[in-house]
């Protein structure tokens, strides 16, 4: 696995052979701002042009940071159609320690699904092992369906 980012708040990790993309916030990302949230989801999209990862693995266990309405707006219309448009259909969340934070993690990927028109899968887990594990399921069921 290639590091390709890291900051106060989140560490950017690429698997090249499973094709995912992981980001995983820290805990200093509970009092980020605002505006250094929406940098380091601005990632998103170069990474996902450079790298086309099928599967994105989003570790929020240590994330405490809400994710405000309007932020999960900005989100689906900013970020989310970058990630289809190059190929990432399977979305492995793990939840953050609050109810409050992850309920708002749930409300955004709700964001994204309405203004999204494409299929695509969602998991929530409770750690990144379970999470990285799906993920490689999933795209080994891409590969034998891509194989037939």
């Amino acid at each position: 696995m290639r590091t390709l980012h890291q900051s106060d708040y989140v560490k950017i990790f690429y698997a090249s052979e499973e094709n995912i993309l992981t980001y995983q916030w820290l805990s200093a990302s509970a009092t980020m701002p605002d505006q250094a949230f929406k940098q380091e989801m601005l990632r998103i999209p170069e990474i996902s042009a450079e790298y086309r990862p099928t599967g994105f693995l989003e570790d929020n266990t240590q994330r405490d940071f809400i994710i405000r309405p309007e932020l999960q707006c900005w989100i689906s219309t900013e970020i989310a159609p970058h990630q289809f448009k190059y190929g990432t259909s399977y979305f492995a969340l793990t939840n953050p320690p609050s109810y409050v934070a992850q309920l708002s993690t749930q409300q955004t990927m709700d964001e994204i699904k309405k203004q999204i028109k494409k299929s695509f899968n969602v998991a929530y887990f409770d750690d990144h092992p379970q999470a990285w594990e799906w993920l490689c399921l999933q795209q080994m069921t891409v590969d034998d369906v891509s194989i037939i």
